[in-house]
């Protein structure tokens, strides 16, 4: 099959002649246009809720005083609900060292960029106008 050249479709283009649209094409467009549905962003949601974070928060909270208790010198004569839990801890010793000092660092380190990168997605929020 001939490819056509650039005068071929020059010439075919001059023969055919050049129609107006009518006067109701904006009009026609513009309908289609309002008719049209517009795709809504579907809104986010962290994959962890408040109330998941709360138990894990109250969980650990928990632990926590499991193993001060538990760590007591106490000797009780009668089994109560927790004593099983006492007795797996009441071995638990906490290591010495300055491990304590590098974890308090590198949590405070990872909520100084957790808040950074909320202050940064809420400016770039309020610069995009979502917000």
């Amino acid at each position: 099959m001939l490819e056509p050249t650039d005068t071929g479709l020059r010439k075919l283009f001059q023969a055919a002649g050049h129609h107006r649209p009518g006067t109701d094409l904006t009009a026609r467009i513009m309908a289609r246009v309002a008719v049209t549905p517009m795709a809504r962003p579907a809104p986010i949601k962290p994959l962890i809720g408040q109330w998941g974070w709360g138990a894990m928060a109250a969980g650990v909270i928990a632990l926590f005083a499991l193993v001060l208790i538990g760590n007591g010198s106490t000797t009780t004569t009668t089994p109560t609900l927790l004593t099983p839990f006492i007795e797996m801890t009441r071995n638990i010793r906490v290591p010495q060292g300055d491990w304590t000092v590098w974890a308090s660092g590198v949590s405070a380190c990872a909520l100084l960029f957790t808040l950074l990168d909320r202050v940064l997605a809420r400016r770039v929020a309020l610069r995009e106008g979502r917000a």
